[in-house]
């Protein structure tokens, strides 16, 4: 940790914490449980989707914009905590007060990560993956990783509604995924011809295919309701991502499901490791077969209501922000033994 980012936490940890964010799923009283936080600013009218004129950077950048400057005006003293990398990217030009800044969701080397780079090499970096983390860190800034956790607006009392007989695969996402491994599980699936519905939701047209007993549903765009819906009528959340990704890959539907109860197995990647109990989240082991591979690991797979009982206790909303709250207590307790360590 740099001089001038311990000493601007000395200054200021002691004042109020102010949390800026665009999310209203992630509400102001979640954020209040922490003790640190006096306030909580938000932007009313930002785009649900994130989008404006049919583009993501439009509408992320005018709403971030739009709420670092209320940020600003309405918070004259104390650190600010901010859920968006591109909130801190605006504030950070706006105001030299200490910024805590949860996620990058950029990828070294990237346009987007030399920005942020640039901007917020003073902050301290919250990252949902050790490697994010790590990959900050060793290119000069400062960074620490936790468990990503959320409460999502779900139904969690679906049940399948199928025979018992019939296993149910969700496969869900767009980044980072391979589609290539989604495509070898479909035709898996249908030569099998076996008692197994695969559902796969990663954007494109509706598409039903059946052969024997087997099914595969290509699912239209979903609304955040759906998409959990159909998570928690599967039996298995399957994600086969990219092996090449250096950032934090797959960890929304990851809570999501064991929110739902349901559980997920995940191919190797690197921004997935923390996640992996061995259990409830379980890396897909090498095999001939996808399908094959999934329905042995169904033989050991652990009920809903545990299911749900660990997201509580380790992915929810109030788990995540206890984890966040931990790295800033942890980062004052540090600011003063260096600090007292150099007088």
């Amino acid at each position: 940790m740099s001089s001038s980012f311990r000493t601007d936490v000395t200054n200021y940890y002691d004042h109020d914490l102010t949390v800026v964010t665009l999310s209203k799923e992630l509400g102001s009283s979640a954020w209040m449980e922490m003790d640190q936080v006096e306030r909580v600013i938000n932007l009313a009218w930002a785009s649900p989707s994130g989008r404006r004129f049919g583009r993501l950077s439009l509408g992320l950048g005018i709403d971030s914009l739009a709420i670092a400057v209320k940020a600003r005006v309405f918070q004259n003293s104390g650190a600010y905590l901010v859920t968006n990398p591109w909130i801190a990217f605006f504030l950070s030009y706006l105001t030299r007060r200490p910024l805590f800044v949860t996620g990058i969701y950029a990828s070294p080397g990237s346009r987007s990560w030399t920005w942020l780079m640039r901007a917020l090499k003073e902050a301290m970096i919250i990252t949902t993956a050790h490697i994010e983390a790590e990959n900050w860190s060793r290119a000069g800034g400062h960074a620490v990783s936790v468990l990503y956790g959320n409460n999502f607006p779900y139904d969690m009392d679906i049940e399948p509604t199928d025979s018992t007989d019939r296993v149910r695969i969700f496969v869900g996402g767009t980044s980072d995924r391979d589609m290539q491994r989604v495509a070898q599980l479909e035709q898996e699936v249908l030569e099998s011809e076996l008692n197994v519905s695969l559902d796969v939701a990663v954007g494109g047209q509706e598409l039903n295919l059946a052969r024997g007993g087997a099914r595969v549903h290509h699912l239209r765009q979903l609304s955040q309701e759906e998409f959990g819906r159909r998570m928690a009528s599967a039996d298995v959340v399957y994600l086969p991502l990219r092996k090449d990704s250096c950032r934090a890959a797959g960890h929304m539907i990851t809570v999501g499901a064991l929110q739902v109860g349901t559980p997920v197995v995940y191919t190797r990647n690197i921004g997935m490791a923390e996640y992996d109990d061995g259990r409830f989240v379980r890396r897909f082991l090498p095999s001939d077969s996808q399908l094959e591979g999934l329905l042995n690991m169904l033989n050991s797979a652990p009920g809903r209501d545990e299911t749900r009982a660990y997201w509580q206790q380790n992915f929810s909303r109030q788990a995540y922000v206890r984890h966040v709250g931990e790295v800033i207590r942890q980062s004052r307790h540090n600011s003063d033994i260096e600090d007292g360590m150099q007088l």
